[in-house]
């Protein structure tokens, strides 16, 4: 077979990148490390832009036909605004009971201790003598750690410090590159459309968009599903506490309602948050509160997120299941997020493909 000189360059030039990516695959690994470092603020804004387009065309669609002039600035700062409002509402629920209860775990932290060195030494296995004399062992032992403890204290705070600036920087820039990409949707989407149709021959070209709808169709299924079952839990848990008059209700239900968004365990981490805030004032009511929730859980995963969330995507409860625990394993708690979107895009895909594929017909068995 003859072989163009053209087909031997590519080969070729191939062969001396994979011997450079070879010989110099650490500064190929770091600067690929850099690279993604510094395009942390772009993937932030590629997100915000997909959450804030769901809204905003919600609101572009409530629009008057007809009058198009200033819908999609108007529209973009109405989701903007709406974001906004709801994390100040929440933070008006969460703040006050969070800082009243400090305030009360500080006002009863003496006595509580002071009760447990007691139990302790009750039991007759250890004695920590009284309250005071293990707090004055306590300033023996770091006054002899003064030093390194203030070392470590001041190099703690500057990564803290470092690190929120770092992260409210990367925050802001990615929601001016989100209202970027939301103004100009349309020329970015047409431009990608063109470059696709330029490289890839049409029969991949078509494939790689139908993939991208698909996908698309997931994950905004998704997140208006997890959205509106993490609202109608956050919403039932603090109802029926206010009803059982259980303590930090809207608190509780914030937080319930919030974690929710991590799917199927989301509202247990929740729970366990609700269940502390409660043991400080009464355990009984902590009990009942985890018995409440347990039934709450037991009829939002029935009842619930099968209709919410799982006719959004389509994906079977054994294989959301899968999903949440292969993702949780390999990326924590953004991999149980991503996970089942990603499961539901490629069961999609695979379902349509055994769908194109022609049956076996009698003869051929």
């Amino acid at each position: 077979m003859d072989l163009s000189w053209k087909t031997l360059s590519r080969v070729g030039l191939a062969c001396f990148l994979l011997y450079l990516a070879i010989h110099y695959l650490d500064l190929l690994v770091n600067w690929l490390g850099m690279m993604l470092a510094a395009a942390i603020p772009l993937f932030l804004g590629c997100a915000i832009a997909y959450v804030l387009n769901i809204l905003m065309a919600f609101y572009e669609g409530l629009w008057p036909k007809g009058h198009s002039r200033g819908k999609r600035g108007l529209c973009l700062t109405a989701s903007i605004l709406t974001v906004v409002a709801l994390f100040v509402f929440l933070g008006q629920l969460v703040f006050p009971e969070l800082i009243r209860c400090i305030q009360m775990l500080v006002t009863q932290l003496p006595s509580t201790l002071e009760s447990l060195v007691a139990q302790i030494n009750n039991t007759g296995f250890i004695h920590l003598g009284s309250l005071s004399d293990l707090s004055n062992q306590m300033d023996r032992l770091f006054s002899s750690f003064a030093p390194q403890s203030a070392d470590t204290l001041l190099g703690f705070t500057a990564t803290f410090l470092s690190t929120v600036v770092n992260t409210t920087l990367n925050w802001i820039i990615g929601l001016f590159f989100a209202i970027y990409l939301l103004l100009s949707k349309e020329q970015l989407l047409e431009q990608s459309k063109r470059l696709l149709a330029h490289w890839l021959p049409a029969k991949a070209d078509a494939r790689f968009l139908e993939i991208c709808s698909v996908a698309n169709s997931c994950f905004r299924g998704f997140v208006v599903g997890q959205c509106t079952e993490a609202v109608i839990l956050g919403a039932l848990c603090a109802l029926g506490m206010a009803i059982l008059g259980l303590p930090y209700a809207g608190m509780t239900g914030v937080v319930v309602g919030f974690t929710a968004l991590i799917p199927i365990f989301g509202a247990f981490i929740g729970g366990l948050v609700g269940f502390l805030l409660i043991l400080t004032q009464s355990p009984l009511q902590a009990l009942f509160f985890l018995a409440y929730l347990v039934i709450l859980q037991q009829v939002e995963g029935n009842l619930i997120y099968p209709r919410v969330v799982g006719t959004s995507i389509d994906l079977p409860g054994i294989w959301v299941l899968a999903a949440v625990i292969l993702g949780g394993g390999v990326g924590g708690i953004l991999g149980m997020i991503f996970a089942v979107p990603l499961t539901a895009v490629v069961y999609r895909l695979i379902r349509q493909e055994l769908r194109r594929a022609p049956r076996p017909t009698a003869s051929s068995q």
